[in-house]
């Protein structure tokens, strides 16, 4: 492994196919943003380098490991450095293995916090009872909690909506460039009053926007045909008010979503959504086959009537060995509570299959 000359190489290049900074990170639930903040500081190369040399299969080893010997002297390198640095821990809440979540924490918060507030850390999670008890915990440990919580609920509406509808806004910007169907789609589609529409229905709910974006912009539909349909489905069905549910938009999304399968394909679909929603590992398509005795042809239609809620290989004849994945935890937390899936063509009972 050597380095080149002049400006930087990546670092997840320089680690090869390792990815080792990377995994270390993903494993425990975050991002690489850690990593690319470190390639924009130079001096930190020999020593991780170095570590790399002298153990190529630290990528194998528990996440500590390499967070110990990569990351935690690089960090210390950087800790006088005047620049202010972010490092990004996304969705928490998604990561199986918790322990490896607390050693990392354990071992990148306590440098942090020694940099008297001028780097900082930024985590993100679902405000699930283990992992704020966990942060507790580290934080309490470093006898330095400088944290700031933020709750996304607690903030105001009108400033939540205005970032969706600058979400949406690029979104339909992007559709309108590169849908197959591009060149038949108006380029004031959708209108002002459209999009004001589609944000009160969005309400808070970041997901929810990019359900719909998803869906609305499959390639084998139209995405006017599909936000028409979807706005008519959805008009004056749900109102905010103290006794609805603060997932009512996002799980009446997920009801339409499924509805739109003909009552002789939802026996199939029902299949289907069990299968992957309890599914202990990620499964293949050619997993799912196998699983529910039908074949390829049969299957792959059900997966692509999906693909808002799924995520699934560009070409799924083509990658049968792709695993297969939700798009966010919240659909299987959705659609294996009756307390928000009502409709019983579609509700999966956890007990009933893993008793």
């Amino acid at each position: 492994m050597q380095k080149r000359g002049g400006a930087p190489q990546s670092l997840l290049h320089m680690c090869g196919s390792l990815k080792l900074v990377s995994r270390a990170l993903q494993r425990a639930g975050g991002n690489t943003s850690a990593a690319h903040e470190l390639e924009c500081h130079p001096g930190v190369w020999d020593t991780v380098i170095s570590s790399l040399e002298r153990d190529v299969r630290l990528g194998d080893r528990p996440v500590h490991d390499p967070v110990k010997q990569l990351l935690v002297p690089a960090l210390l390198q950087i800790a006088n450095d005047p620049t202010r640095i972010v490092f990004i821990l996304d969705a928490l809440d998604e990561c199986d293995n918790q322990y490896e979540v607390h050693a990392l924490l354990n071992i990148i918060v306590p440098i942090l916090c020694r940099s008297g507030g001028r780097h900082r850390l930024f985590i993100t999670c679902r405000p699930e009872h283990t992992l704020l008890a966990m942060l507790d915990d580290v934080f309490s440990e470093t006898r330095l909690d400088q944290r700031q919580t933020l709750r996304l609920h607690q903030i105001e509406k009108s400033i939540v909506q205005g970032d969706i509808m600058t979400f949406y806004e690029h979104s339909f910007r992007q559709i309108r460039a590169t849908h197959p169907s591009h060149g038949h789609i108006a380029l004031d589609w959708p209108t002002a009053s459209t999009k004001a529409r589609l944000v009160d229905r969005t309400g808070t709910f970041f997901i929810f926007a990019a359900t719909v974006v998803r869906w609305v912009s499959e390639p084998y539909a139209a995405p006017a045909t599909r936000l028409a349909q979807f706005l008519s489905d959805s008009a004056g069905v749900l109102h905010d008010g103290p006794n609805t549910s603060p997932y009512a938009h996002l799980d009446e999304l997920y009801l339409n979503i499924l509805a739109k399968f003909t009552s002789g394909d939802r026996r199939q679909l029902r299949l289907v959504l069990t299968t992957i929603t309890l599914a202990f590992e990620p499964l293949s398509t050619q997993s799912i086959c196998h699983l529910l005795e039908v074949d390829t042809a049969s299957l792959v239609p059900t997966l692509y009537g999906l693909s808002s809620i799924l995520l699934l290989p560009d070409n799924l004849d083509a990658e049968l060995d792709t695993a297969i994945t939700t798009f966010r935890p919240s659909f299987p937390d959705f659609v294996t509570n009756p307390d928000r899936c009502h409709d019983v063509q579609f509700f999966v009972c956890r007990p009933e299959y893993h008793g």
